[in-house]
């Protein structure tokens, strides 16, 4: 009887123990679960942040391209009306000095007239007397 009653008390302090283990497992699995969700908490905050930063950084690289395109562009146009400009200028001062020839060229043309037309005379006179 004594000893059943040590097999009794052994296997009740046995039962508390895998109680106490149980329940201390539990509460390692509890603390394991909470710290987890909350690294895996942490790491989305710190995979959000470096999400926000690097569409930071982009934006504002295509901001600098667009930026440097657009002065880019605004040169080239300036560019192409200083030539247009340019060439309107050279195209007016060839009409102009066309025009100057064209007018030099009737001037002479009316002096070699008048001439010829006074030569002509004075030759049909000396022909008369």
């Amino acid at each position: 009887s004594e000893s059943s009653q040590q097999l009794k008390n052994v296997k009740d302090e046995m039962e508390q123990k895998l109680k106490q283990a149980n329940e201390q497992m539990e509460t390692l699995m509890m603390e394991l679960q909470t710290e987890s969700e909350s690294s895996l908490s942490k790491l989305r905050i710190q995979m959000e942040e470096e999400k926000v930063q690097y569409e930071s950084t982009m934006n504002t690289k295509l901001q600098n391209m667009k930026e440097q395109h657009d002065v880019a562009l605004q040169d080239l146009e300036t560019k192409i009306k200083e030539q247009t400009k340019h060439e309107a200028t050279l195209e007016k001062e060839y009409q102009e000095k066309i025009k100057k020839v064209q007018s030099t060229q009737k001037q002479t043309l009316s002096i070699l007239r008048d001439q010829y037309e006074s030569d002509k005379v004075k030759f049909e006179k000396e022909v008369m007397e």
